[in-house]
């Protein structure tokens, strides 16, 4: 909720995409990108900070048919994004705004899938997937070394100092995952075995401004 009229928001977002046959029937190809343009300014009873972003998101497809029987999957994709932050102190009664520290937040990271499906009998089927996936959740600004502090003993939330983000650090996550199944059909029946693992690494470094 908009705590009042000099509160802004502007937003504007492109997209493109291509796709089509590389090899006739064997090789075929798809590809999008998405630029976001966005600039938000949010306000609290003596502070404010605007927050822009101008990044594109893209990514990609390659199909492969190797035979009528076997087939290969590629994907990638990005939603790495930056968000660059300034902050204000904020007079509610004057409706001004002073500038202060810049910050940025980074986060998302890159999307790799490969996947296998073949046919090895009438009736057996067998697929395989490994995929990887990267995230950022790094704060960072100029005011870091300001300490997280608000006065409330007036009922509302003032903002001590010149911090910008009320947590900083370098913080990542990585994920891996792969599976493999097998389909066995028998008239009326199926069967079907397989597995699958994933792994999660998250490196957390992070304390308060």
């Amino acid at each position: 909720l908009a705590w009042n009229q000099d509160e802004t928001t502007e937003e504007a977002e492109y997209n493109a995409s291509i796709g089509g046959p590389i090899v006739k029937d064997h090789l075929f190809f798809f590809a999008f990108v998405r630029y976001w343009d966005r600039n938000r300014l949010g306000l609290l009873t003596t502070t404010g900070t605007r927050f822009e972003v101008a990044q594109p998101y893209y990514g990609g497809k390659i199909d492969w048919n190797i035979t009528n029987n076997h087939r290969l999957e590629g994907t990638y994709i990005t939603d790495e994004v930056e968000t660059d932050t300034l902050d204000y102190d904020y007079d509610k009664d004057a409706g001004t705004l002073t500038p202060g520290f810049t910050g940025v937040q980074q986060r998302g990271g890159e999307n790799i899938i490969g996947k296998y499906t073949g046919i090895f009998a009438e009736n057996f089927l067998v697929s395989g997937q490994y995929g990887t996936n990267d995230f950022d959740r790094t704060n960072a600004s100029e005011g870091d070394p300001c300490p997280y502090s608000y006065d409330r003993r007036g009922g509302n939330s003032v903002k001590l100092g010149c911090w910008v983000n009320w947590s900083r650090g370098a913080s990542f996550d990585a994920r891996e995952a792969y599976r493999v199944d097998a389909d066995w059909y028998l008239g009326n029946h199926s069967m079907r075995g397989g597995f699958d693992n994933e792994d999660l690494e998250s490196t957390e470094n992070a304390i308060y401004s």
